[in-house]
């Protein structure tokens, strides 16, 4: 079955190439046309919760969820039936709508009850989805993302067939700085998205106890469906699968949330264990010719910690659980919560809603954290002018893609908000990579950890044999966020004194330009709108590392036994979904 999916979905595989040096100032580029959509051609979504903040709430509200006196005269303001759901960080509570409401529709409703003297804001609780544009199929590969520019990428085609040498001007150019560090248990990477697979052996070792804020009524879809796990809020954030049958799809309940527009099954995607891999992924346990299943890649951090906070389930979530999940994950209190004991440093959101701006339920929990965490938020693949929200919002990192020349991807939301460029794979929006790396090839897409499974954690994958452990391969913001608070880890292990603001200085100060030609670069039509240049953790880690003194941050290597161990570990063995 071939899989196209809601806004998350893989494709795997495995193969090896060799590292070669490349000029740098040699161009495999040629023109193509260039276009990216008006926000308003998006899709409008539909709302089944909203989020009001009490000017003077009584103590018990904000704990407990609103008393039906309260929500009769919020509901009798606002002209819909609504009923209390919970409370939630930040002082606010959830309500949910009688019935389900179209986005235009929903803020108007808000609209009337912000009018309210007692209401200090009110706003729909938007639905949030991972950001990944999927393939159609794929194997597991090597991970040219993570390549220095001058490397040359030896891509082959899914097929396993073909030979061709491009150079990889988009990559992350981590190399020089696993030179420095890479990673230190001190930092940790909060990771708000789909849960994990706490077994996989690329994640095992470097992930701390989290906590699963998806309510099993969430969304005000049936009961348990957003959540999938059989529980409510509670300490565990494996992911349980986020599968979509085709009835759902169609079903009148549960269609407007699921329908991603293609036929049949979509299968579980396991973004959070992508997104976790991509950033701690383990080195050295996937050697050899034929390497224990899914452990051919490996992160970029790998000796820092994920702490998982899963606020993402079946057909998304929404922005009142995200919120929540990146208050608790920065350490601060969240009603009927156990309190975090591991706060983390980075706030990685591979995740998102449409949105023209900040809603005040994001800005709050972002103000609330700033002090504490960075949070890195995806742009968005809507192909849009336009930044999704929370990355819209001020004092997050909001992170655009591009692929392996270095071109803004075709389906990367740009805007001034955008504060850097990150490798996500996929198709060019100006530049074609001569020879054309298309989406039947390897190097189309960023790889990492994920499942074989295409329902649950121990199902088989869709028309063969195979489960547990694989390599998947995916396009998106969501791969290049995860990049970013990858690097943003080893720049945080090489110097932990740094405050968040001093770590997005480190990592936006020091970019590579945006290549000459490209959608991004000066006098083309996304100037200023795709952040200040291209992600590089070599430059990054070193302009706040300290002078060589026998040892590095976390535990450096030789950098000729650094490239030995990388050429290892990314060896690797097929796997096919389609």
């Amino acid at each position: 079955m071939t899989q196209v999916a809601r806004s998350v979905l893989v494709a795997t595989a495995v193969c090896a190439a060799a590292i070669i040096l490349y000029p740098a100032s040699v161009a495999h580029s040629t023109v193509a046309k260039a276009s990216k959509k008006n926000p308003t051609a998006m899709r409008e979504p539909t709302i089944r919760q909203m989020i009001v903040k009490l000017r003077n709430p009584k103590a018990i509200e904000l704990v407990q969820p609103l008393g039906a006196e309260r929500v009769a005269a919020l509901s009798t303001r606002a002209g819909v039936s609504m009923r209390a759901h919970r409370a939630m960080s930040g002082g606010a509570s959830v309500l949910r709508l009688d019935t389900p409401l179209k986005l235009s529709d929903a803020k108007a409703v808000a609209a009337r009850m912000a009018v309210d003297p007692d209401v200090v804001y009110a706003e729909p609780d938007m639905p949030v989805r991972a950001f990944t544009v999927p393939p159609d199929a794929s194997y597991s590969v090597r991970e040219w993302h993570f390549f220095a520019p001058s490397d040359v990428y030896t891509d082959r085609a899914l097929a396993g067939t073909g030979n061709k040498q491009v150079p990889a001007t988009g990559g992350a150019n981590l190399p020089g700085a696993w030179s420095v560090t890479q990673g230190n248990a001190s930092v940790i990477v909060a990771l708000v998205d789909s849960g994990v697979t706490l077994t996989h052996p690329e994640l095992a070792a470097a992930v701390l106890p989290g906590y699963d804020f998806v309510k099993s009524s969430a969304g005000g879809l049936p009961t348990n469906f957003v959540a999938n796990d059989g529980s409510d809020r509670d300490p565990d954030p494996t992911d349980p699968g986020d599968w979509v049958t085709a009835a759902e799809k169609t079903d009148p309940t549960t269609g407007p949330a699921c329908d991603d527009g293609a036929t049949g099954q979509t299968d579980s995607s396991w973004h959070g264990t992508h997104m976790a891999g991509t950033i701690v992924g383990q080195w050295g346990n996937g050697v050899g010719t034929n390497p224990p299943a899914g452990t051919s890649t490996a992160g970029i951090a790998p000796n820092a910690r994920l702490l998982p906070v899963r606020a993402l389930g079946k057909c998304g979530g929404t922005s009142s659980d995200v919120a929540d999940g990146i208050v608790w994950a920065a350490g601060l209190p969240v009603p009927g919560v156990p309190a975090n004991p591991n706060p983390a440093r980075i706030i990685n959101l591979s995740l998102g809603s449409t949105g023209s701006m900040c809603s005040a339920t994001y800005n709050s929990a972002i103000v609330a954290v700033a002090a504490q965490a960075l949070v890195i938020a995806a742009s968005g693949n809507d192909g849009a002018v336009g930044v999704s929200e929370p990355a819209n919002c001020p004092g997050v990192l909001a992170v655009t893609a591009h692929t392996i020349n270095g071109d803004n991807a075709d389906y990367a939301n740009i805007g001034p908000e955008v504060g850097i460029s990150s490798p996500g794979g996929g198709t060019s929006t100006l530049l074609v990579t001569t020879p054309a790396i298309v989406d039947t090839d390897i190097g189309f897409y960023t790889w990492s950890s994920i499942l074989f499974g295409a329902t649950t954690p121990a199902s088989t994958e869709t028309g063969g044999t195979r489960s547990g452990p694989a390599i998947g391969g995916f396009t998106g913001t969501s791969g290049a966020t995860a990049n970013v608070s990858g690097v943003a880890a080893l720049v945080l292990s090489a110097k932990p004194t740094l405050t968040p603001t001093e770590l997005r200085a480190a990592l936006v100060g020091h970019v590579r330009a945006h290549p000459a030609g490209g959608f991004c670069a000066t006098g083309q039509q996304g100037a200023g709108q795709c952040g200040a240049g291209l992600l590089d953790a070599s430059a990054a880690v070193a302009s706040v590392a300290s002078p060589p003194s026998g040892g590095g941050g976390g535990g450096a290597l030789p950098l000729a036994q650094l490239l030995l161990l990388g050429l290892l570990a990314f060896l690797g063995r097929t796997r096919q979904r389609s």
